[in-house]
């Protein structure tokens, strides 16, 4: 451990100290017992100096570096795991990050479409809601949803959604979206800012600016396609990557779609786009991920790691 590194390194010195003091000292018929008093006191001081660098911190972090293992271990068994994957020292990187940072943890969490990513984050909101203190939330969401361009007035000009999707616009690129705008709110929010941040209405394609207060919590978690695109993953502390298998992602997809109003030919094209975008973006953008979640785990499993985590991060 530092400790016992940090004490031989002083130690060595002070011992070397000792034995030329005791010479000097048995030189001027000086006590033995005054040496040993005197080389206490300066092994003492010395140690005394070095205590900042053995931090109390680094303490912290190691305790919480090994529940956070444990934990991921617990949910890493089974037959549907909820944790697949976790990128070698990401852990004690974490633990390291959330025991000395004072400001707000940014966590991205992304994955295809229908993957799962929203739905985590919705039990996570449901979990949590009657939990944390309203006057300083542990948690809170950025729905990267509502950072999308305003196309409302192409809507019209082309006859509706679906002359959008006819015409070739792909919500499902980087392009789409207000990602400046995306970047500039996370910043200030890992910094202990609130943010007044925008408003996406899917049955309009209508952009509202300014149209929601969004402040920061203890972890601030972005729900987002491209939470870990190059431009955006640099503002983020975690990245977190929800898999799903392509049978389970569409019948998902189909019955949003539904529920929003998108049927037939229309829903058909659109998903073939956003099915293809995301090999051309979301996919890749896995390797960015440190830790990797099974989007088809059951809920009750989600919702007990979510109150397990919870609990450990709140103490």
């Amino acid at each position: 451990m530092s400790l016992s590194i940090n004490y031989l390194a002083v130690n060595k010195p002070t011992q070397t100290y000792q034995v030329k003091r005791q010479g000097q000292l048995a030189s001027q018929n000086l006590p033995v017992n005054y040496s040993t008093q005197l080389a206490s006191e300066i092994s003492f001081a010395q140690r005394a100096a070095i205590m900042p660098a053995i931090s109390f911190g680094s303490l912290k972090s190691r305790i919480l570096e090994n529940k956070l293992n444990e934990l991921m271990q617990k949910y890493s068994q089974g037959e549907k795991p909820l944790i697949l994957n976790i990128k070698n020292g990401f852990i004690a990187q974490i633990a390291k990050k959330i025991t000395t940072k004072n400001k707000p943890l940014i966590v991205g969490i992304t994955g295809q479409s229908a993957s799962g990513k929203s739905t985590l984050i919705d039990k996570i909101e449901e979990t949590l809601n009657s939990q944390q203190p309203k006057n300083q939330p542990v948690f809170n969401i950025i729905r990267g949803d509502d950072y999308y361009k305003d196309t409302s007035e192409l809507r019209k000009k082309l006859g509706g959604f679906g002359g959008i999707i006819n015409s070739g616009y792909s919500f499902d690129v980087p392009d789409s979206a207000n990602l400046k705008t995306l970047i500039k709110d996370l910043k200030k929010l890992s910094n202990g800012h609130e943010v007044t941040g925008p408003k996406y209405d899917f049955l309009t394609s209508k952009s509202t600016p300014n149209a929601q207060i969004i402040k920061p919590a203890k972890v601030m978690l972005l729900d987002s396609i491209f939470a870990l695109q190059p431009e955006v993953k640099d503002s983020l502390d975690v990245g977190i990557y929800v898999d799903c298998s392509a049978d389970v992602i569409k019948k998902r997809w189909f019955d949003r779609a539904a529920s929003r109003g998108l049927v037939g030919d229309d829903a058909t094209k659109l998903f073939n786009d956003t099915t293809q975008k995301a090999q051309d973006y979301v996919i890749p953008s896995s390797k960015a991920a440190n830790i990797t979640l099974n989007g088809e785990a059951s809920l009750d499993k989600t919702k007990e790691f979510v109150q397990d985590l919870y609990k450990l991060l709140n103490n």
